[in-house]
C-alpha cells in the first residue's frame, strides 16, 4: 500500500507541480494558481525523463512515447471528474499507474523496469526531503 501511495505521489507531483506552469494570472476561481499541464506536456516530460535514465533503443523510445501519451490523455480527461476529491484522484492514479506499468513491462527489459522503479523512489525521497525532482 505504501508503494502505491509513493507512485501516486510521484505521478501527481509531476502533473501538478511544474515550476514552468506557475502563472501570475487569475484562475477561474479568481485566485492565483497553477495552470494544468496538457496531456502532450505530461507525456513529453515523462518520455524525456525516462529517456534520460534508461538506455532506450529507438523502438523502445517510440513505444514509450505512445504509452506515456495514452496515459497522459486518460489522466487529463478523467482528472476533471475527480477534481477536489482526493480519494477519487488516488483511485484514478492507482488504476492508471498499474495499467501503465503493465504496458511498460512489455517494452522495457527487467533491468530497465527495475531502474525505473528505483528512480521513481529516489524522486519521491527528494521531493519529500524538500528537493525538486526532475521527472516522473
Amino acid at each position: 500500500m505504501k508503494k502505491i501511495h509513493l507512485i501516486l505521489l510521484i505521478i501527481t507531483s509531476v502533473i501538478t507541480i511544474n515550476p514552468g506552469t506557475v502563472t501570475a494570472q487569475k484562475g477561474q476561481g479568481g485566485g492565483y494558481g497553477r495552470q494544468q499541464m496538457s496531456a502532450e506536456d505530461i507525456a513529453e516530460r515523462q518520455t524525456k525523463w525516462m529517456s534520460d535514465i534508461l538506455d532506450l533503443s529507438d523502438e523502445q523510445l517510440a513505444a514509450i512515447k505512445e504509452i506515456n501519451m495514452k496515459y497522459a490523455d486518460k489522466l487529463v480527461s478523467q482528472r476533471q471528474s475527480a477534481r477536489g476529491n482526493r480519494e477519487a484522484m488516488r483511485s484514478l492514479m492507482t488504476r492508471l499507474t498499474k495499467e501503465k506499468d503493465e504496458e511498460l513491462k512489455k517494452v522495457l527489459t527487467e533491468e530497465q523496469f527495475a531502474l525505473l522503479q528505483k528512480k521513481r523512489q529516489e524522486f519521491m525521497k527528494n521531493r519529500q526531503g524538500g528537493g525538486r525532482g526532475q521527472g516522473y
